[in-house]
């Protein structure tokens, strides 16, 4: 038989080679992809603009945009906002589509005890955000840098933008 024969059968090399071919393949993709592998379940209750509806943006006059976000029973389930989540190097936010990665926070206000919950605040430059209604996403990584965490949304309406992407830092 020769070696390139259609009807030859498999033999026990063939199969490993392609097998491990296949293995080799199905692990690089992912990390080849980057943040497309990444896991942000939707868990975190955020609200843009708090106190405004709707939540618009004139990205002519607006330096900066808020972000509540609420303790739930799958981010913060005892109401403490312990740990990383006072550490606003953990959020990023914007307009997440595109492989766009948001902005970090500049600073963040603890709620009193009757209200808990933290504001963070961004700036508006880096936001990605083009003009009109779109949905912002706030993303909470586990590790700073990381690829796994928790995230939230909500609607935006940007007025006057696009707003620029920045270098997402």
């Amino acid at each position: 038989m020769a070696p390139d024969d259609p009807t030859r059968g498999i033999d026990r090399r063939t199969l490993l080679r392609r097998g491990a071919g296949a293995v080799a393949a199905t692990t690089a993709v992912p990390a080849l992809a980057g943040t497309a592998a990444a896991h942000f379940p939707d868990e975190i209750d955020i609200d843009v603009l708090p106190g405004q509806a709707p939540n618009v943006v004139d990205a002519d006059a607006d330096r900066f945009v808020s972000v509540r976000v609420s303790p739930n029973d799958e981010f913060d389930p005892h109401q403490e906002f312990a740990g990383p989540h006072r550490d606003h190097a953990h959020y990023r936010f914007g307009y997440m589509a595109e492989d766009r990665h948001g902005v970090r926070p500049r600073w963040s206000i603890m709620t009193d005890e009757d209200d808990p919950g933290v504001v963070l605040i961004f700036p508006l430059g880096g936001t990605g955000f083009p003009d009109g209604e779109h949905e912002a996403t706030l993303k909470w990584e586990r590790e700073v840098g990381g690829h796994h965490g928790l995230s939230g949304t909500d609607t935006v309406v940007v007025e006057n933008g696009p707003v620029g992407s920045g270098n997402g830092n």
